[in-house]
């Protein structure tokens, strides 16, 4: 839990420019930042409607195709919507 709110405050900024911005974040943090806000989004429902793509995962989730046409909020890239995956 410690850890958790230590990385969550350490990468607020990530959570803040999303949602101010296009709700989009794209990040190669993908063991800490991202785990930890898919979790926080169970109960913090702003950050479900945050998607999050990670650049580097190429065939996982096509980020250059998705960013390419258009970045739409499809669920499967929002926060919170993976948790058995984590």
């Amino acid at each position: 839990k410690n850890n958790q709110k230590t990385q969550i405050v350490k990468d607020i900024h990530l959570i803040w420019g999303s949602l101010g911005l296009e709700k989009v974040n794209v990040s190669l943090d993908e063991n800490t930042a991202r785990r930890f806000f898919n979790l926080a989004a169970q109960t913090v429902t702003a950050l479900q409607t945050i998607a999050w793509v990670n650049p580097d995962r190429i065939k996982e989730e096509t980020p250059i195709a998705w960013l390419e046409h258009g970045a739409t909020l499809e669920k499967s890239r929002l926060l919170g919507c993976n948790l058995t995956e984590e």
